[in-house]
C-alpha cells in the first residue's frame, strides 16, 4: 500500500480518491489501510443492523455505508451473530474448544437474525455505483459466494482484492482456501498474481491483484 501513498499523487487522489469496497465493515478500516485513509472513498456492506447503525453514525462524507448482505443471489439467509463478527455459518465449536483462551471465546454463538441478500453486481447499479478500485472480503467463509455475484464489478472495475480465507474449519461449511482455486486460476486467466500474508490460527489473508 505505501507505494501508492507518497505525496506526489496528493493533486491526483484529491480529486480522484482511491475507491474501497469494505464486505463486512463491522470493525470500520482494517489497520492496512490506515496509511491510505485520506485518500479514500468507503463503500461499506454490513447486514447486521446494530453494526449497520454505529458505523453509520460515525461515518462521513467519504463512506457510504449499506446494510444488506451480500451473496451470489438475492435471498433471505440466516446470519449468526458472534461477539467478533457475523458469518452465514455457524461457528465450529468441536474445532474453536480447542484454542478457547485464544478464538473460541470471541467467536462463541450469540443469535441468529435474518439477512436479505444481494449481489454486488446488483448494488452497483441500484445505488449508481460507478467506480472501485479495491474490494476488501471478510465474511467468514462466505467469500467466495460474494465473488460469483461480483463477475462485472470486477471485469470494470478492480484493480485488487483482500480476501480472508480459511485454512482451518472454523465455521461448519464455510469456504476453505482450496475452495478458491477455480476462482484464482480465472482472475490468473486475465493476468494476475497473488501473495499470502498475515497469518494467524485457522486463517489467513488472501491478496490478490490484478495486473491491468
Amino acid at each position: 500500500m505505501n507505494i501508492f501513498m507518497n505525496d506526489v499523487f496528493h493533486p491526483y487522489y484529491s480529486t480522484s480518491p482511491l475507491v474501497l469496497v469494505d464486505v463486512g465493515a463491522k470493525s470500520g478500516l482494517q489497520q492496512n489501510w490506515l496509511p491510505a485513509e485520506k485518500y479514500l472513498k468507503l463503500i461499506g456492506f454490513e447486514p447486521n443492523k446494530v453494526d449497520f447503525e454505529e458505523l453509520q453514525n460515525n461515518s462521513d462524507n467519504n463512506q457510504l455505508i449499506l446494510n444488506i448482505g451480500l451473496h451470489n443471489k438475492k435471498t433471505s439467509l440466516d446470519l449468526h451473530v458472534r461477539n467478533s463478527g457475523a458469518s452465514i455459518y455457524k461457528p465450529n465449536e468441536v474445532f474453536l474448544k480447542n484454542f478457547y483462551d485464544r478464538i473460541g471465546e470471541r467467536n462463541a454463538l450469540r443469535k441468529t437474525i435474518k439477512m436479505e441478500t444481494d449481489t454486488l453486481d446488483n448494488q452497483f447499479q441500484i445505488n449508481h455505483i460507478d467506480k472501485a478500485d479495491f474490494i476488501k472480503l471478510d465474511t467468514d467463509g462466505s467469500e467466495l459466494f460474494i465473488l460469483q455475484g461480483a463477475e462485472k464489478v470486477l471485469e470494470q472495475h478492480i484493480f485488487g482484492l483482500e480476501i480472508e480465507v480459511q485454512f482451518a474449519d472454523m465455521f461448519r461449511g464455510g469456504g476453505m482456501f482450496r475452495n478458491f482455486q477455480m476462482s484464482i486460476l480465472m482472475l490468473e486467466n486475465r493476468g494476475s498474481n497473488y501473495g499470502i500474508y498475515n497469518a494467524s490460527i485457522g486463517k489467513e489473508k488472501l491478496t490478490k491483484t490484478i495486473l491491468n
